[in-house]
C-alpha cells in the first residue's frame, strides 16, 4: 500500500501526530509519499514540516518516495533525507509530463 502526507504529517487533522506514528509503524504501508511541495509549482523542494520531523520517517519499514514538483529535484531530496537518517526510494512526479 501507499500513503501519501502532506509534508510530514497530515494538516488540519486534530491526531495528526498520533496518526503519523501509526502510520510510521503500520506493517501494510510498503510506500510512504511525503509531499515536498504545496501549490505544484515550486522552484525547490519544499521541506517544511508540521509536528513530525523528518528524522521520524527513519524509523518506518515502507520505502520513502517523495512527491516533488519535477524529478531533477530528487538529488535535493536524496541529500536532505540523508542528513536526517533517511534513505530514499525513487519518488512521485507531480508535474505533468509536456
Amino acid at each position: 500500500m501507499l500513503v501519501t502526507i502532506s509534508h510530514s504529517q497530515p494538516y488540519g487533522v486534530s491526531d495528526a501526530a498520533i496518526l503519523m506514528k501509526s502510520i510510521l509503524a503500520d506493517p501494510n504501508v510498503d510506500y510512504l509519499s511525503p509531499q515536498l511541495y504545496s501549490s505544484g509549482y515550486e522552484a525547490d523542494n519544499d521541506f517544511a514540516f508540521i509536528g513530525t520531523p523528518w528524522s521520524a520517517y527513519a524509523t518506518t519499514k515502507a520505502r520513502i518516495v517523495p512527491s516533488i514538483v519535477t524529478g531533477s529535484y530528487y538529488p535535493d531530496a536524496v541529500r536532505y533525507f540523508a542528513a536526517n537518517g533517511v534513505t530514499l526510494t525513487g519518488y512521485i512526479q507531480w508535474k505533468q509530463g509536456a
